[in-house]
């Protein structure tokens, strides 16, 4: 008896318990993919109902209050942030969650406001 030659290896493909390492293999891969798409579509979902559509739609309502905060409570020229810990510092109660977010979605951080005309024109409002 003697060696076996290098066609006669190749003639045997694959060994029995190799088709399940691939099958194993193949099923993490599998589910690997389907957890990404999964986390993918999850994160799409989420990104859909931001500020971007919700603020078109949003009616803030009876500006008066916000109107009053900003001559009284906010020191102009300011940032977008700095009105807006200025809002929850010295009203934290006055506006309604949904307020709040069109507020947080519409007033820039970075930005410098320098009057409350501003504001309200960065918020659709008058």
């Amino acid at each position: 008896m003697g060696y076996a030659t290098m066609s006669e290896i190749r003639g045997f493909a694959t060994l029995p318990f190799q088709h399940a390492l691939r099958d194993e293999t193949n099923k993490e891969e599998t589910m690997k993919t389907r957890i990404l798409l999964g986390l993918i579509a999850m994160f799409a979902v989420s990104l859909s109902g931001l500020s971007v559509s919700y603020a078109d739609e949003f009616k803030w309502g009876d500006t008066a209050v916000l109107k009053t905060h900003l001559n009284e409570h906010v020191e102009f020229p300011a940032t977008g942030k700095v009105i807006k810990e200025s809002c929850k510092q010295e009203m934290p109660n006055e506006f309604t969650k949904e307020q709040r977010a069109y507020f947080d979605a519409k007033i820039e951080d970075g930005k410098t406001y320098n009057s409350p005309a501003e504001v309200l024109s960065a918020m659709n409002l008058k």
